[in-house]
């Protein structure tokens, strides 16, 4: 694996640019909502019923980042582009 900007990803010369950002961006996003996660564990071991809405929200969002992502990706590439 290599290291980009902090980011590691595999074998990136044979891939495509898109490639590239599909995986720094679900590297980035996953993290996010690893550490999430981690907080939402400490929120619900302390009760903290505020928090955990707002931690369950956020996942959410990163979650839903990644489907808009996915989608644009998919539009971006159609072969329909490429006349």
């Amino acid at each position: 694996m290599e290291q980009m900007n902090n980011v590691e990803v595999e074998n990136a010369s044979s891939m495509t640019e898109i490639e590239r950002l599909e995986a720094m961006f679900k590297q980035i996003t996953n993290k996010a909502i690893d550490n999430y996660q981690k907080e939402l564990e400490v929120a619900q071991a302390m009760g903290d019923e505020e928090a955990q809405k707002l931690l369950h929200i956020q996942i959410s969002m990163f979650r839903h980042l990644q489907a808009i992502f996915n989608f644009c990706k998919r539009y971006a590439i159609d072969a329909r582009w490429q006349k």
